[in-house]
Formats: C-alpha cells, structure tokens, sequence
C-alpha cells in the first residue's frame, strides 16, 4: 500500500527493511511473522474478532521492537529513532479505470518517528507515527496527506499476573488498487482510527484475555460518506498450552456497527471459533483459526428488507525462516466481512511472500495476492450483487549501501476481473525509494 508506507526501525545491525501493510504483510521477524499477517486481514472484517487480533499482534510486535531498537536519541531510559523517506513512483491507471486510465508520477516524501519510555519498572509508553504527501504531479486532485499502518500511542502496563495495553492505532490512506472489493475510482480513502483496552491473566499455561475498541471508520471523499461508521468492539480469548510448542485456545466476539448515513444497515456481528499455534522450531511457526460469524442487520424503515448472513471462517498461516537469507510465508483463508459499498462482502484469499537476501546489502523480495470475492454494492440505479477476482503481486529489490540508508526498486501489478460492467481494470506501478535512518 504505497500511500501507507512504513518505514521500519531497524534490525539489529542498522539495517532497514520497508514494510508495506498491504496487500499482504511483510515479515517482521520469526517471533510476530504470523501474527501481523493474520493482523493485516482485509482491512477489516470479522470485526470485533480480528481487531482483537490486530491488538494482540501491535503487543507483540512493540516487545520485539523495544528489545532490538536502536536509536536517533537515547536519555536514560528514553529512546527515539527517526527516519525520513522519498519515493518517486510512476502509475499507468490512477484512477483504477476499465476504460479512460489515466497515469501519473507520484512523489512521496515521508517520516516516522518511533519512541518509547519506560514510565515505572513495570510499564512502558510507546510512540509510532509515520506520516507523509502524496502528490500526484499532473493530477493534483489524487494528492492527499497520509498517516501509515503502524502509526499510534500505546501504553503496555504490567501487575502481578495481569497485562495491560491501552491502545490508540491511526490509519489514514488512499490507494483503491490495494482494496480488492473497490473498482472505477482512484479518489477512494478512509481514516480508520481505534482505541481500547486489551487485559491478560498470566496463569502460565492458561491465558485468558478480554478486550474492547472503539472504532471510527471515516469514508472519503463525500460521495462515500454512507460507509462513514463507528464500531463497539468485545471480545474474549483464552489460550491453553498444551505442549512447549503448541498452543490452542478458544475466541468470541460481540461488535456493534452504527451508520452515520442510512443507507447501510446498522448491525451486530457475532463470532466464536478455536485457534491453534504451533511453533515448530525458532524458524518456523504455523497458526490456524476456524469459527463462525453470524450478521444481525437492522431494518431501515422504507427500504427494502435485507437479511442478516452468516458464513464459516477460516485462515491457516505459516512463516519460516527457511535459511539464513531465506524467508517464506503463506496465509489461506476464507471471511465474512462488511462491505465498502455493501452491506457485506464474502471473501476468500490466499497470501504467499517470499524474501531472499542475495547478498549482504541486497534482499529480493516478492509477495503475490490473491482474492476471490462476492459484494452487495450501493449505487443510483440500485441494489447490486458483483463477483470479482483481484490479484497480482508486489516485487522489490533492495539495497543497503550504508546502515542507514535504503534504496528500494517496486513493483507492482494488480488486476481485477468482475461479472459487472466497467469494474475491471489492471494497474502498473513502478518506483523508487530512498529511506534515510537517523542513528
């Protein structure tokens, strides 16, 4: 998702590694790999159920990234690291068009700027925020700020046996083509901003947890104001560790989803399933989750009834570190989600990625995307059902001169294909990236 870079902190060593949130994860080490793959989901989707996850894996990832941090500036205990990005990208179909593409140069400067500070001996406050323009040169109305994937406050507290992390996450983008149920506009964004509460209770081999979020989903521009929303979020998980490497567990959760506009349906999503965890070695760590989700949605007085829905969901994932210069990973899976122009979209997904340091200084990397997917769509003529297919893949090259700094070659083709008229199209994306870490 080019509009949403991350620019990572860097691995122990100095070395940078850019993360894109989507369409599919990168890898962010051995430890949190397969959770930020299952964190990274369609966007959203199974609401309560996967921002509970979302939450577990932003926890996760913060304690892998505070142990191998280095830093910009270091006061006592307090530790901030910076990094400033420019990319230059050229796009054949901006507008993500069948017929009428029109293509551009996209000039992308960026920041991020992470920092933590251990407020007691038992709690730890964390900053992440990456932010940037992107300005399309010819096109100035595609030109929007962002703030990416990642970015947001946390403060993760521990008493006793019990886990505190009070969170706040902040995503704003514009980038229709990483969207595989969006079509025939390039103007299509959102502000996604959460904030809650997760609790764990410690019992060494059972750990119970329960979890709320508010969410406010922002539609743009105005002509798709209807899918504005905000979402209560619960939830509920208990894992069991039935062997040293292998844990299971069982998850529910309750979300409430309210329209600003109504012209969507107001709903109630109910879900509950098993996972399991297997970590066979440091290198390789396989999960899968499977469970069901039910849709309640609220009548709107003088419109059509609509019928609540209901469907399996599943998603097994596996990340390994398969040599030393070797990383694969793989996510299949099928979710009920709600819609950007629907009331719902079903899809089904598979994930693969793949990266390969060729050199010291040089890492090859290709992560292709698949989705295949059925959604209701909201328009002046009516109600519509659309199937579609959305795939391609998102290959770079990157080079290390220095420890810190990157140079990054992209990229990117995405193609999609609908039983409804003017809703396919296939985009190029080509670029370049130079990422400078200040340490």
């Amino acid at each position: 998702m080019r509009a949403s870079r991350d620019i990572r902190n860097p691995k122990p060593g100095g070395k940078c590694e850019i993360i894109r949130p989507k369409p599919v994860a990168r890898r962010l080490g051995a430890g949190v790999a397969a959770l930020a793959i299952l964190a990274s989901g369609q966007g959203r989707g199974q609401e309560a159920l996967l921002t509970s996850r979302a939450d577990q894996a932003a926890a996760e990832a913060r304690r892998y990234n505070v142990e191998n941090q280095p830093y910009t500036v270091k006061v006592e205990e307090f530790r901030m690291l910076a990094a400033t990005s420019l990319e230059l990208d050229w796009n054949d179909n901006i507008n993500v068009a069948q017929r009428g593409a029109e293509s551009d140069f996209i000039l992308r400067p960026s920041g991020q700027v992470t920092a933590s500070y251990p407020v007691t001996q038992n709690s730890l406050l964390s900053l992440n925020v990456q932010a940037g323009y992107t300005k399309y040169l010819e096109h100035d109305t595609y030109s929007f700020w962002f703030v990416g994937s990642g970015s947001g406050l946390a403060l993760d507290l521990d008493v006793g046996q019990f886990t505190f992390d009070v969170h706040e996450r902040l995503l704003y983008i514009q980038d229709a083509a990483t969207l595989g149920a969006v079509a025939g506009t390039g103007l299509y964004g959102y502000l996604d901003n959460v904030a809650g509460v997760l609790a764990t209770w410690d019992l060494n081999d059972v750990m119970p947890s329960l979890g709320y979020d508010h969410e406010n989903y922002i539609a743009y521009p105005s002509g798709f104001n209807f899918g504005t929303r905000s979402t209560e979020n619960f939830y509920a998980r208990t894992s069991f560790r039935v062997h040293p490497r292998v844990t299971v567990g069982v998850e529910g959760a309750v979300g409430l989803t309210t329209y600003q506009e109504r012209l969507l349906n107001n709903n109630t999503d109910l879900s509950a399933g098993l996972f399991g965890d297997w970590r066979a070695n440091a290198a390789l760590r396989v999960t899968a989750r499977a469970g069901y989700v039910v849709y309640i949605f609220e009548q709107i007085p003088g419109q059509i009834r609509v019928s609540d829905e209901n469907a399996g969901y599943g998603d097994v994932t596996a990340s390994d570190q398969v040599t030393d210069k070797l990383t694969a990973s793989l996510s299949v899976g099928h979710q009920l989600l709600l819609g950007y122009q629907g009331n719902s979209t079903d899809t089904w997904y598979v994930h693969p990625g793949a990266s390969w340091r060729v050199l010291h200084d040089v890492t090859l990397r290709a992560t292709p995307f698949y989705e295949q997917g059925t959604q209701g769509l909201l328009s002046l003529a009516g109600n519509f059902q659309e199937n579609y297919e959305w795939y391609g893949v998102d290959m770079g090259l990157t080079y290390t001169p220095r420890r810190n700094l990157t140079v990054t070659a992209d990229y990117r083709v995405t193609l999609r294909s609908s039983d409804l008229a003017l809703r396919s199209y296939t985009q190029d994306q080509i670029g370049i990236m130079l990422t400078y870490t200040f340490q």
